[in-house]
């Protein structure tokens, strides 16, 4: 089918995160999204109903086709497409460029826990990095970059007598059981950060490795409440009193 220009760009960043973490975020999820109740505001989802199914996503997201000229994008039969781990970042990046390039100044762009820095702010932006808001955490000043949070621990609700979340692991189809419950991500994009804070979840144990091997610095909150950081955090983002 036909999609915007706009549109076109959301589905080359989803596949191209799909790619860079082996398939841990998936932009195929949309069905299993439906399946355990996220598929409309947090607000109106039921706050029970029951169990879930397991239903791994397998490999659509390399079916996925798109002629990025003519703008046409072919998704496999029985698969539905969900940007929520990449379109705000990338949104987020764009808002920061343009609005930057626009008026001569520097900006931060947030959305929904997906920052993004554009050009020159003097002394950075002061952020606190929480679970979140008015939680208590680490402050940090961004001068550039991006910055995104991933958490299980604000979006929930049960099913089959269980708390489940919005972070599905493609593997399985059901909200991802890792060791982390939050992580933190900063690198040169917004896109890239969530991208790697969504992987972090899904990934687990091989998350720590998977990030430090990427040179990604990030800040990890285990279910246990432990914290855990990857080298070079708060690094290129400098620490500030809290």
């Amino acid at each position: 089918m036909p999609i915007s220009p706009l549109l076109v760009d959301l589905v080359v960043a989803a596949i191209g995160a799909a790619a860079r973490t082996g398939g841990a975020v998936d932009p195929t999820v949309g069905l299993a999204m439906q399946r355990i109740g996220y598929d409309r505001d947090i607000a109106a989802v039921p706050a029970n109903g029951p169990a879930i199914v397991p239903t791994p996503v397998g490999r659509g997201w390399q079916d996925v086709r798109l002629h990025r000229e003519a703008g046409l994008l072919t998704v496999p039969s029985g698969t539905a497409l969900d940007l929520g781990a990449t379109a705000k970042a990338f949104i987020a990046d764009h808002a920061a460029r343009v609005l930057s390039r626009r008026y001569g100044t520097g900006v931060l762009v947030e959305l929904g826990g997906d920052l993004a820095v554009a050009g020159n702010a003097p002394g950075g932006w002061p952020v606190r990095v929480a679970e979140r808001e008015g939680a208590t955490g680490q402050v940090v000043v961004l001068s550039h970059g991006g910055l995104a949070t991933s958490t299980t621990t604000v979006r929930q609700w049960r099913r089959g007598g269980r708390c489940v979340h919005h972070i599905v692991d493609p593997r399985t189809g059901l909200p991802a059981a890792g060791p982390w419950r939050t992580a933190t991500v900063y690198a040169p994009t917004a896109l890239v950060a969530n991208t790697a804070s969504t992987a972090a979840i899904v990934l687990g144990e091989r998350a720590v490795e998977w990030l430090t091997e990427r040179d990604l610095a990030a800040r990890l909150i285990g279910t246990d409440e432990s914290v855990r950081t990857t080298p070079g955090w708060p690094g290129v983002v400098t620490e500030a009193a809290a």
